[in-house]
């Protein structure tokens, strides 16, 4: 066994293999660039999977910091209530953000990011903060509310001012681009 392969036992890496779209190597490159993120924090020879790294330390890496979503990526992924990500949380975040990731998985996961309120559903709220997100503040309220109602036109099918998980899932299946929008590379 080398040494690279050490630095989690073979058991905790089978368990990670079967729980993410990752082989081994996939895995320990994916810990490397974790610890990396804060290496007085996190050391890169053993396997520490319950140090946990802040939302800023985690959307510095140039795959988030250009997303206007980073930050609420890493609320989505986190299993602690602060946003902070263990390396847990950052290989199920990869792993769902991978071209292996199947269709629905990435579905589910983005409508999950436009729920800002956790209500399961995507109302005008939602909608305005991901418009707000999207253009980084640059439109007029007049132009918001423009937009949110074009989007419930066209995709609240039961008009009850919000879309469910299958309305959104039908407006993104027209959207040929959102698997490759939905993606990161490592």
């Amino acid at each position: 066994m080398g040494s690279s392969q050490s630095i989690f036992e073979d058991t905790v890496l089978q368990q990670y293999q079967d729980c993410t779209y990752f082989n081994k190597k996939e895995i320990l490159k994916l810990y490397k660039r974790f610890s990396n993120l804060n290496p007085s924090k996190i050391d890169a020879r053993r396997g520490d999977c319950t140090t946990r790294l802040s939302i800023e330390e985690v959307t510095s890496m140039a795959e988030l910091k250009e997303n206007p979503f980073r930050k609420r990526i890493c609320q989505v992924f986190s299993t602690s209530e602060d946003g902070s990500i263990s390396f847990e949380d950052f290989l199920d975040m990869f792993s769902a953000f991978s071209e292996k990731a199947p269709w629905d998985l990435k579905a589910a996961y983005a409508f999950r990011i436009y729920d800002f309120d956790h209500d399961r559903y995507i109302g005008m709220t939602d909608l305005e903060r991901t418009l707000k997100c999207l253009t980084n503040n640059d439109l007029s309220d007049e132009e918001i509310g423009v937009i949110i109602d074009r989007v419930m036109k066209e995709a609240d099918m039961d008009q009850d001012e919000r879309l469910s998980y299958t309305e959104f899932e039908h407006v993104i299946s027209r959207a040929a681009d959102f698997v490759n929008v939905f993606h990161m590379n490592f």
